[in-house]
């Protein structure tokens, strides 16, 4: 049996292809694998900040299209890039052990956050990581910032700015983690959904897909993401409004953590625990007590500035 896995071409998704590839291979020895490059419209557009693209899913779009036109038979995608609804067909087969879920600083001379002096340019191309800069480094100047790990460690260290927001696990990866200046808590920093989770996205109707893919899942990873993904669904978060979650599975019990930012800084931040069982359940409960919060007003007004 032969299985096209679909990724895009950056050297972070490259390698996280590989890790699944091999894992696969590890499991099913007579399994023959063939890594597939799909050219994504977020990789195309480098300049436009990801929260001013048309639509969702910029890093997602072409790979669930390559997989639905047959083209690949799954999709290997950084699960925090996944939009929560996904194309008519397919499903999030598998999650592999997850890595950090945390956001790391990285910057001249290795300082950390509080360290680095007013009026320093922190690059960050996301609103929530946005957000919650402005809410504990106030005299920080903000820049948005594209690219993949490598162009936007190089725009760091061509002096364009003094720091950047990485996701832990990328640099982690990628061999970097001796570039982390700083592992920023998440109780503080709360990461976007799925954040460090691989989703591995297959047809519902390619049954070989999917009993490959379930043999490296991992239950917890799942259990995790998915509760995340739930409770932003509700709350209606996505990469245009402020929106983070993190879910905790201890045993058989669950705790799960939301928070959404005003555009004037103001949070509202929730949390939830029960057990694993019920964790869907849990993280919608959970997403409309954030709604009830005023969570709603919130998303109104980062959306209508979107033109969402």
């Amino acid at each position: 049996m032969k299985l096209i896995a679909g990724t895009r071409g950056s050297k972070l998704a490259l390698i996280q292809c590989s890790m699944v590839v091999k894992t696969l291979a590890s499991s099913m020895p007579d399994l023959e694998l063939e890594q597939r490059i799909i050219k994504t419209s977020g990789d195309r557009d480098q300049s436009t900040p990801i929260h001013e693209m048309a639509g969702d899913g910029a890093f997602e779009k072409e790979l669930d299209a390559a997989v639905l036109n047959g083209q690949a038979d799954f999709a290997v995608h950084s699960m925090k890039d996944v939009p929560t609804l996904l194309p008519e067909g397919l499903v999030i087969a598998a999650v592999p052990e997850r890595a950090s879920r945390s956001d790391a600083i990285v910057s001249k001379g290795s300082l950390k956050l509080n360290e680095l002096p007013a009026g320093a340019v922190i690059g960050t191309g996301s609103v929530l990581r946005r957000a919650e800069l402005q809410s504990h480094k106030r005299d920080a100047i903000l820049k948005d910032i594209r690219g993949n790990v490598d162009t936007r460690l190089s725009k760091l260290d061509g002096g364009e700015y003094d720091a950047i927001i990485v996701a832990s696990a990328a640099l982690e990866r990628m061999g970097l983690q001796d570039r982390i200046a700083e592992t920023l808590n998440t109780s503080d920093f709360m990461p976007a959904a799925g954040q460090g989770a691989i989703a591995l996205i297959t047809r519902k109707d390619n049954s070989n897909a999917l009993d490959a893919l379930r043999r490296i899942n991992n239950q917890v990873s799942m259990t995790e993401a998915l509760a995340e993904r739930t409770a932003i669904s509700v709350i209606g978060g996505g990469c245009k409004v402020p929106v983070g979650a993190i879910a905790s599975v201890s045993g058989d019990t669950i705790e799960i953590s939301c928070v959404a930012f005003s555009k004037q800084g103001k949070s509202i931040k929730r949390s939830a625990m029960g057990g694993v069982s019920t964790a869907e359940s849990i993280a919608k409960s959970l997403g409309w007590e954030m709604l009830s919060a005023g969570a709603e007003s919130m998303l109104r007004e980062w959306q209508a500035s979107a033109g969402a």
